[in-house]
């Protein structure tokens, strides 16, 4: 009996624990990580801002962090290499992408959290791998530099209601805080104040010649619910 009731206890124990580890996460409410497209297509559902913007590889062209494929940014002299999606509404949430800069095609790069063609949250990261989130919309001095050729994973928070983000990344199973002078908290976009993010977009600047980064395992959660 007194086994019975170890055994109820520590499945309850770790029951909870496993509840209180997904309420902390929020609720996915959106993934890719381009396992289910062919590769040299264009994932279903994101839309080019170009017919080249974003092209799904495989190992021949990058390491994957994730599964088998990932797909492949690419700029013209003309156009970003930008891709979106639009996703559920998310007032408070998490967006989380891992990342690759190749050394020998680099450019700037940019995460962005919208509604619809409005920014709501921005981070800019140089081509050599420095980290500028937009606070109040204006790029911060460099704040820590992920270096090139190396596959990394980014962290975006953002909360509509305190008008603030943060910004973090992964080393190993710990997510690192980027902050500016101890300031892990930042004002979103003028343009973004009281506006849910309905859509998550990603680029490399334009350049002759093109310029090309890789982004993977996508994931989306709602921190509301």
């Amino acid at each position: 009996m007194n086994k019975r009731i170890i055994c109820f206890s520590l499945l309850a124990l770790a029951l909870l624990v496993f509840s209180g580890v997904v309420m902390a996460e929020g609720v996915l409410v959106f993934s890719d990580s381009f396992e289910e497209y062919a590769v040299g297509t264009e994932p279903n559902g994101w839309t080019l801002v170009h017919p080249t913007a974003g092209e799904v590889v495989d190992s021949s062209f990058v390491s994957i962090p994730d599964g088998n494929a990932a797909l492949r940014l690419f700029s013209t002299p003309n156009d970003n290499g930008e891709v979106f999606i639009d996703i559920p509404e998310v007032k408070k949430g998490k967006l989380v992408v891992d990342f690759y800069q190749p050394s020998s095609s680099r450019d700037n790069i940019n995460f962005e959290v919208r509604n619809g063609d409005s920014r709501v949250v921005g981070v800019f990261i140089t081509g050599s791998g420095n980290v500028r989130p937009r606070a109040d919309g204006v790029q911060t001095a460099n704040l820590i530099n992920l270096r090139n050729d190396q596959w990394h994973t980014f962290v975006i928070r953002w909360d509509v209601d305190a008008k603030t983000f943060q910004v973090a990344y992964m080393e190993g199973d710990k997510e690192v805080a980027i902050a500016d002078a101890g300031k892990t908290e930042f004002g979103v976009d003028p343009a973004g104040i009281g506006l849910s993010v309905s859509r998550i977009a990603f680029n490399v600047t334009r350049r002759d010649p093109g310029k090309e980064a890789f982004i993977d395992n996508i994931r989306v959660y709602d921190l509301a619910k």
